[in-house]
């Protein structure tokens, strides 16, 4: 699976190779790692379910992926979790429609609670979110 970045804000804030993270698929947790495979290129590397080890086919099973796939990894900072998304979903997300915003606005929900708070707890940077969320898209209308 190769994994790529479609926001390089994004990207800095993924797990360095081989440091091992939750990874979220359609809802369920898995334990894994990045591998770098040289050239700016990388993958999901060994993956485990509850200390069992999946193999990558039966992870590509499960959640209909296929091992030439493109995915993203988008961070949920506050949980240390990142989500896998399909690589589809990912460029779409790179053009907003009316109801989605931009990933920008996460970013900056983390950086103001940063320098507000410095820690803060998920529920905290889910309330800062929806109400950037709110103010784009109020000024989204108005123009």
């Amino acid at each position: 699976l190769a994994i790529i970045s479609y926001d390089k804000g994004a990207k800095e804030l993924l797990p360095k190779p081989r440091e091992s993270f939750i990874l979220v698929i359609d809802g369920r947790e898995y334990t894994t790692s990045i591998i770098d495979l040289g050239g700016g290129r990388r993958s999901i590397g060994r993956t485990f379910e509850r200390g069992e080890r999946i193999g990558r086919d039966e992870l590509c099973s499960r959640h209909h992926l296929k091992e030439e796939d493109k995915v993203c990894i988008e961070p949920e900072i506050p949980l240390k979790r990142y989500n896998l998304s399909r690589a589809s979903a990912a460029v779409s997300a790179q053009d907003p429609g009316e109801d989605e915003v931009p990933e920008t606005i996460r970013r900056d929900a983390l950086r103001q609670l940063m320098a507000e708070k410095g820690k803060f707890t998920g529920e905290e940077f889910f309330a800062k979110l929806k109400q950037l969320q709110l103010e784009y898209r109020k000024k989204k209308a108005d123009k």
